[in-house]
């Protein structure tokens, strides 16, 4: 009995439940709807699809609710943001155009499908993960390219106003030919996901401007080097090769995009 009463008061001091652990938020106006796998079982359709994700070397089959549903069930539409942002445990956090759903299939997998164990392990920098609970698909398949990321661990959904969420690291003022704004948009498709510009973004890698920017600490011929290639400084690293997905010239514009902010630094956020 005393162990039972030990293990309840944890339970209650933790705040946490087992039955929890498959629980998805979708956040619409800022309201948070919270949905159990069996809810979501419940109220929508499963859909089994094949998938060439990036993370196995073949196509894998899946059951998964299409994302336009799950997003129906907590109310979204068009006219409450732009975009949405799809959190997951460990601090990755990537966005994508609200838009881009009308035009690509995307869905929330909960499984691989007649897995018992739910998922396989993937490769995380150093770690083999489970990408329980939720694992955001692409029917496309891993073609689709760097603006269609395939969040696992996902466990949280919003749809925001994405000049208003990100309101401190967007460069409003800066003409859409600039290198800076260049330099943002390539942030915001590759960078945002794992970093912070004044604590804005992901948090999976470090924040990248208070209280100090990259750019004031990293000579810029190496800081070049390691954004094309993290590996080739620090061994199994989670950030991975922009070799092939950026052009020089393309690094050039993001580094000319962090040395704007190094004088944009956010009082709040130090």
């Amino acid at each position: 009995m005393r162990m039972l009463a030990t293990f309840l008061l944890l339970v209650s001091i933790v705040g946490v439940s087992l039955a929890d652990d498959s629980r998805l938020e979708v956040v619409v106006l800022g309201k948070s709807h919270g949905f159990s796998r069996a809810e979501l079982e419940q109220a929508l359709a499963t859909h089994t699809l094949t998938v060439a994700d990036p993370d196995h070397d073949r196509p894998l089959v899946y059951d998964a609710f299409a994302l336009s549903d799950v997003l129906a069930l907590a109310g979204a539409a068009a006219s409450h943001g732009d975009e949405l942002v799809f959190q997951a445990r460990d601090g990755y956090a990537p966005t994508v155009p609200f838009g881009e759903l009308g035009q690509h299939a995307a869905y929330v997998a909960y499984r691989e499908h007649g897995n018992p164990d739910g998922f396989g392990l993937v490769a995380q920098g150093k770690a083999m993960v489970s990408p329980a609970p939720y694992f955001l698909l692409w029917q496309e398949g891993k073609s689709l390219g760097p603006g269609f990321p395939w969040p696992y661990q996902l466990v949280r959904i919003e749809l925001v106003d994405f000049a208003t969420k990100y309101a401190a690291l967007y460069p409003r003022d800066m003409a859409a030919d600039t290198r800076e704004r260049r330099g943002f948009a390539t942030f915001k498709i590759h960078c945002l996901r794992c970093h912070s510009i004044n604590l804005q973004g992901g948090d999976l890698g470090p924040e990248l401007n208070v209280p100090k920017n990259i750019t004031e600490y990293w000579p810029a011929a190496h800081l070049h080097a390691f954004i094309q290639d993290a590996s080739s400084y620090r061994a199994r690293s989670k950030m991975p090769s922009f070799a092939k997905r950026l052009t020089s010239d393309e690094v050039d514009d993001l580094i000319a995009y962090l040395t704007l902010m190094k004088s944009r630094k956010s009082a709040s956020a130090e």
